[in-house]
């Protein structure tokens, strides 16, 4: 390696050309020196800004000519040229004016700090973030991320810095984050969506969730982790006796999934229960809300779970998928009226007039409504509460005068039944424990397929009587979600080797904009992979190399993050753009290294228990003499 006396802490590493690639480059890169070279005095930050020029344009002024030197402030400028013919003499130069990668790594390779963090020119880092640098509390051995906060990129070049990072933080259009990418508010809270598992009025999502995904009609969904928040606004309409509605979907992937969760309202636990997989396809309950409380921190918080990474998609690399949200609503139950009414349990009644009947029991594990003609349980609405403490089932039903239902309660013979309506209006039948056993008799006689569908309608109380009658036979094994008609036995080979070595979990969203390690470890992994291909991707693929190699990933939390200026529509990678980008690329014959190579990759290291280091001894155009000022 080289000299490194009076090396500084911190070197950071970019790689742009003076020409209109994303919009203004030369803006985009006065912005960094500007901010990071006030950020530096301010903070005592000992840092180098390397500037590769790459393939510079004839007919424009070098970088070093075209950037305006700031007053000094802690930061030194170091400008090194790659020439047109080193570019040119790469495989599909005509289509790609700057290898981006390439030029990262000619930068690192002759970067002077004991740390090195590759970043791009259309960054601001917060100052929250050059804080923590400056207090010189990095490692060696890991890799430092954070996430990226994409912002309006009309920031005012110019301006103070206080000026310029309340633009950052008050211009925001979306976030890069290990959850994936979503849209924000202007001051970076998620954005509300027009479809969403919230229901936007009362109900609010908070940190902890993965981005928003599913359709309108099959029904939205987020995947939770493990710490994830809600915000529940009452608001005047909101009237006493609210509770906040959850509606939770198992790990699908996982037959027997479970999870453990409880739910909090600021400090107090409002709920624990189990998502489980065993018990139903989507678990619903409600927790009852403090009245006189107008806004509630809502937390959802794992305590354990069946970790059923194993059985999601091969190229899922998101931690913490164990359970998903399908919908939060405030409403409101009629708690407080049902407790004026009690009925007896395990009798049969007749609805005097037509209406809704609401019902509830305290301590039961099943309370249902059966009809009395053939003991099968009624279409009416159930939910779970968790009530300051106290387990309660409600039920509702839509009856018409004269219909007949049975209260039939599990897990509790001596429970007291309330409901929404006085006693008189129910008229008590003494007829049910025959007409119950004739529809058990006659259930007896069906087939087994009958029998099936029909005791997925009863309650787990009759079928216990059901099944002593004539026990259902067990269904067929569910063949496995990756099971493919045809699929040869080469494919399904490959597929178990890619679950036997799952790629690490890593934070490789938007990961090529703040990549930091110790300057060895650069050295020990090569650089990025010098693909003469777009650079997309590649990035990702030396969080898994670094990983391989031992380097530990550490993500920073908020708000200790980077802005990042919005490119032009296919210009760089944007949710909107992309269509344009692949497109312009393709005219270009230009292609790029496909996420799911990248996890197949990752896959072989954590096989091999080594990284794969993909370039030669000569990487980072180690051996040429690059001009440099």
């Amino acid at each position: 390696m080289d000299d490194l006396s009076g090396q500084p802490y911190l070197s950071v590493v970019v790689a742009s050309r003076n020409d209109t690639h994303g919009g203004d480059p030369l803006a985009r890169l006065q912005t960094l020196v500007n901010t990071l070279n006030a950020q530096c005095g301010r903070y005592g930050l000992d840092a180098e800004l390397i500037v590769v020029d790459w393939n510079p344009p004839a007919d424009r002024p070098r970088l070093r000519d075209a950037v305006r030197t700031p007053s000094p402030g802690g930061l030194a400028l170091r400008f090194i040229e790659v020439p047109p013919a080193v570019h040119s003499a790469i495989p599909f130069s005509d289509g790609l004016p700057l290898f981006q990668m390439i030029a990262k790594n000619a930068g690192i390779r002759r970067a002077r700090g004991r740390f090195v963090v590759s970043t791009n020119i259309d960054i601001v880092l917060s100052n929250e973030l050059v804080q923590f640098l400056a207090e010189r509390r990095l490692q060696p051995g890991r890799m430092y991320r954070v996430d990226r906060h994409d912002i309006d990129n009309t920031i005012p070049v110019e301006a103070p810095l206080e000026e310029q990072m309340a633009f950052c933080a008050t211009r925001q259009i979306r976030v890069h984050g290990p959850e994936g990418t979503y849209a924000v508010t202007s001051n970076g809270c998620p954005a509300p969506l027009d479809g969403d598992v919230v229901d936007q009025r009362h109900v609010t999502i908070g940190r902890g969730w993965h981005v928003r995904e599913g359709d309108a009609q099959s029904g939205w969904y987020r995947w939770a982790t493990a710490d994830a928040h809600l915000t529940v606004t009452r608001g005047d309409d909101a009237r006493r006796d609210a509770v906040l509605e959850l509606e939770f979907e198992p790990n699908p992937y996982q037959l027997d999934s479970w999870c453990d969760v409880e739910v909090l309202d600021g400090t107090a636990v409002l709920a624990q229960t189990r998502i489980s997989s065993e018990h139903a396809a989507v678990v619903r309950f409600a927790v009852a809300l403090p009245d006189g409380v107008e806004s509630h921190d809502i937390a959802i918080r794992q305590r354990g779970s069946s970790e059923g990474r194993q059985f999601l998609p091969l190229f899922e690399g998101r931690a913490g998928l164990d359970y998903r949200l399908r919908s939060a609503t405030l409403r409101t139950l009629p708690l407080g009226s049902a407790s004026a009414h009690t009925y007896p349990p395990a009798q049969l009644f007749q609805a005097h007039r037509a209406g809704i009947y609401d019902f509830a029991v305290r301590g039961a594990s099943d309370i249902a409504l059966l009809d009395d003609v053939d003991g099968f349980e009624r279409t009416a609405e159930k939910i779970e509460v968790f009530d300051r403490g106290e387990r309660l089932l409600f039920v509702s039903a839509q009856l018409r005068a004269g219909d007949a239902l049975w209260l039939q309660v599990d897990g509790a013979d001596d429970a007291t039944i309330t409901g929404s309506v006085p006693p008189g209006e129910l008229r008590p039948d003494s007829g049910a424990t025959a007409r119950v056993a004739g529809a058990m008799r006659r259930l007896a006689r069906t087939g087994h397929r009958a029998q099936r569908v029909i005791r997925a309608q009863m309650t787990p109380h009759l079928r216990r009587w059901v099944d002593r009658v004539e026990p259902v036979a067990p269904p067929a094994p569910t063949p496995s979600l990756d099971d493919q008609s045809g699929t040869t036995e080469e494919m399904a080979a490959i597929r178990d080797f890619l679950r036997r070595h799952r790629a690490p979990l890593l934070h490789q969203n938007a990961c090529g904009d703040f990549q930091l390690m110790a300057r060895e470890h650069w050295f020990e992994v090569r650089g990025f992979a010098e693909f003469p291909t777009y650079s997309m991707s590649l990035d990702g693929l030396l969080s898994a190399t670094a990983a391989s190699a031992g380097v530990v990933e550490e993500v920073l939390d908020m708000p200790r993050c980077i802005y990042h200026l919005e490119h032009e529509k296919g210009s760089g990678w944007t949710p909107e753009g992309e269509s344009v980008l692949r497109k312009r690329l393709a005219d270009r014959g230009v292609t790029w290294v496909d996420h799911r190579t990248i996890r197949i990759w990752s896959a072989y290291m954590m096989w091999l228990k080594r990284p794969m280091i993909f370039n030669g001894p000569d990487w980072g155009l180690g051996s040429a003499a690059l001009v440099e000022r």
